[in-house]
């Protein structure tokens, strides 16, 4: 067996070695993490390998191991604080005998870094991917940044990032929105399986999946995000936590997490380990999460029912052999958190409780000797409950959802004249319940097919694929006198594509295209729903004639990265035949008259969007960074054929810091501008423009005294809207109740070890 590291343009005065550490049964990569200037040894950095989804992170000696993977070309990427992440490519050929290698790891060198891991440093050689730090994520959070970024929500973690806004109705409900789209547009996963909660249908549900002790937060767009399903203009936003290990670790490892928080007053915890188990080829990883947070305090005074308690445990396990994994994760959610009053909707608030019951099963095979690298099987079920209390003793809703899935995926090499790619079928059963509405129970099923490849023509990298999908829409009973309509089952048959393109110039210097056309089925929700949201104020009519959402995207992106300036800079149109959406009619309801009638419709729609990400090294220890992202967003109104502004559509912000790095700590100082928004939908109010203004500090050491209990200690510290400004959220559903957050400091630890 033979590994081979493909590094021929080393910007180093010496070459990494090549090692063949591996045995007869499993492919496997180990290495010495060391620093370049001190030649010091580097623990607890983050390792990476691309596209297979191996991780794991250096010990206390600097050494690295990952085993079980499939035969291929890849990236392994290092990240750690203080140092220029790297990524480096590398070739898994059993059948090649061509290089003889030492039987040592290979030493892989960090170059001290200013921009705080946001740099990306890209070896390969002609038959790698020039340009691409990693295949299909468009983006991610990781490392030092995913920690020093960490919050109550999967959405405010991530909200530091180009083009992310927050949907919120209070601080529990956040939900992630990527260039102006929400909702069933952004799908949530969690180690690539779909959340199974129902956040997306209404602002008053929560998420159910959260970032505490995730490796990466990853957001996949064009050919990749094929993989996972047809509406691929919104885009994947996946956690990676790896709770089914896929590698087996040399030695026990995890982390412990404590954050406090004064804006939010309470506190949180998070607990995982991964304990490897060599003699029986085992790994278990356990993690658990809890946090009990008061009311939101903004400058106006508090935000009256709006606290937070949840609890999640997860239990994993995996099996390693020859061919190699299978494994099953077992997880626990809870949460109890309050919506606040609304004198149009409930005047005491609404406690909204949720339990999730979660099963997956995974299972990887490896292929030595055969066109196909690998075969992965996925299979998961969730059972969601939710429950909305209107007092102590009246439940005003009840929701249950039990979604079922499967994935089947194989992966290739060279295989006639495709280079690598892809396919694969999913299926997917969801079956929807609900009490307090006239909502029917209902039925979904969801079948597609996909098929996903990179091809390389001299400098120009490209990633293309295909999707077909087959989805049914089954009410439990038909009524064709229904108030909203003919009730009746639905199906919807489709093609989704996309192309991507990207040219590396020259080593400084890249140009990316993407262009895709994306299909999304009707949700349940949006065709049969009838009912009153007492927590979101609104009474929401389905529209059972509704047709599927078709939209057509185009964006270019060009990128430049030099040792002392980073820069991003993309524009992109998305037109959508039709949009669909709850429109606020401005009719109070009959039965309900504090609620407005809210009607699924469809639209042609399109979005015009800037974005840009700027990074400057200013002196040896500063540095200077910014990112805007601007939207043009429309709908035609089909009556008048006439274009007016898309409702909740977020405004213009540019966010920009000034960071002092000193080896393995650093602070700042940030500023968040967001413009005024006037460009409003009916019955929709304008947001002025604010100013926050934010500082941090962070801090990371190692303690050498008992080597035996030795780990990595982690503090953060960030003190958030200095200045207690007012200011509001314009994609809030409660912005004319309240301001958003005043002045708070957060306090975090974490412990790894």
């Amino acid at each position: 067996m033979v590994i081979l590291w493909s590094i021929i343009a080393s910007p180093y005065s010496y070459a990494n070695r090549l090692a063949d550490y591996a045995d007869e049964s499993t492919n496997r990569i180990s290495g010495i993490i060391r620093d370049l200037e001190s030649n010091e040894v580097i623990p607890f950095a983050y390792v990476h390998l691309e596209e297979v989804n191996r991780t794991t992170t250096s010990d206390i000696d600097g050494f690295f191991e990952l085993n079980n993977i499939p035969r291929g070309e890849f990236h392994l990427t290092v990240h750690r604080l203080g140092y220029k992440t790297r990524t480096l490519s590398i070739v898994i050929d059993p059948s090649e005998q061509v290089l003889q290698h030492s039987e040592q790891p290979i030493i892989i060198y960090l170059e001290p870094i200013l921009f705080s891991g946001e740099s990306v440093l890209v070896e390969a050689n002609q038959l790698s991917y020039q340009g691409s730090e990693i295949e299909h994520v468009s983006d991610k959070i990781q490392g030092s940044e995913l920690r020093a970024n960490l919050n109550m929500t999967l959405a405010q973690t991530i909200a530091s990032l180009p083009g992310i806004d927050q949907a919120t109705n209070g601080v529990s409900t956040a939900r992630p929105v990527i260039r102006g789209l929400g909702e069933e547009r952004v799908q949530i996963r969690q180690d690539g399986v779909l959340s199974g909660d129902i956040s997306s249908q209404s602002s008053d549900h929560s998420v159910t999946v959260d970032a505490s002790s995730a490796q990466e937060v990853q957001i996949a767009r064009g050919p990749a995000a094929l993989q996972y399903g047809s509406n691929a203009v919104g885009g994947i936003l996946n956690v990676v936590k790896n709770t089914i290990p896929t590698t087996l670790a040399r030695n026990l490892n995890g982390s412990f997490t404590t954050r406090f928080s004064t804006s939010v007053p309470g506190l949180s915890t998070a607990f995982d380990v991964q304990i490897p188990i060599p003699s029986r080829s085992m790994a278990i990883t356990w993690n658990s999460q809890g946090q009990s947070y008061g009311d939101s305090q903004t400058p106006q005074g508090a935000i009256k029912n709006s606290f937070n308690q949840s609890y999640q445990s997860t239990l994993g396990m995996s099996h390693f052999t020859n061919w190699g994994y299978l494994g099953a994760s077992f997880a626990l959610y809870n949460s109890n958190y309050g919506i606040p009053p609304n004198p149009d909707g409930h005047v005491e608030g609404v406690d909204i409780e949720m339990t999730k019951y979660q099963f997956n099963g995974k299972s990887e095979l490896l292929l030595n000797n055969s066109d196909i690298t690998s075969i992965s099987i996925n299979v998961s079920l969730n059972q969601y409950a939710h429950q909305e209390f209107e007092s102590a003793d009246i439940i005003g809703s009840e929701f249950g959802l039990l979604t079922q899935s499967l994935k089947l995926q194989a992966h290739h090499d060279q295989l006639g004249w495709l280079q690598k790619g892809s396919f694969g079928f999913e299926a997917q059963h969801q079956d929807y319940a609900v009490n307090g509405a006239n909502t029917p129970d209902s039925e979904a099923m969801d079948f597609g097919f996909f098929f996903t490849q990179t091809t390389d023509i001299s400098d120009i990298h490209t990633e293309w694929g295909f999707r077909i999908d087959y989805a049914n829409r089954k009410p439990e009973v038909s009524n064709p006198n229904s108030d909203i309509g003919h009730i009746r089952t639905r199906d919807f048959i489709s093609l989704s594509s996309a192309i991507s393109a990207s040219w590396n110039f020259n080593k400084d210097h890249t140009l990316q295209a993407i262009f895709l056309h994306s299909f999304r089925a009707p949700s349940l929700e949006e065709l049969y729903s009838e009912g009153p949201h007492l927590a979101s104020y609104s009474f929401e009519i389905g529209n059972p004639d509704l047709g599927p959402e078709r939209a057509f995207a185009k964006e270019l992106s060009y990128s430049m990265n030099t040792s002392r300036f980073e820069v991003t800079l993309s524009a992109y149109h998305n037109y959508f035949t039709n949009y669909n959406f709850a429109v606020n009619t401005g009719i109070r309801n009959n039965r309900f008259p504090s609620l407005l009638n809210y009607q699924f419709e469809g639209f042609q729609a399109k979005m015009r969007g800037l974005e840009a990400e700027f990074n400057l090294k200013l002196l040896t220890q500063f540095s200077i960074g910014l990112n805007s992202h601007y939207l043009l967003a429309d709908i035609k109104n089909s009556i008048d054929d006439t274009w007016s502004a898309m409702p909740y559509s977020p405004p213009m912000q540019i966010r920009s810091h000034i960071k002092y790095t000193n080896k393995l700590s650093s602070a700042g100082l940030g500023l968040t501008y967001a413009a005024k928004q006037n460009r409003i939908g009916e019955f929709e109010t304008l947001t002025e423009a604010y100013t926050k203004i934010d500082l941090f500090l962070q801090h990371e050491w190692m303690r050498n005294s008992m080597k035996s209990l030795n780990g990595l200690h982690s503090i953060h510290l960030r003190a958030e809207n200095l200045l207690d400004s007012v200011y509001y959220n314009h994609l809030s559903r409660i912005k004319y109740l309240s301001p958003e957050l005043g002045r708070g400091f957060y306090l975090m630890y974490i412990y790894y070890f």
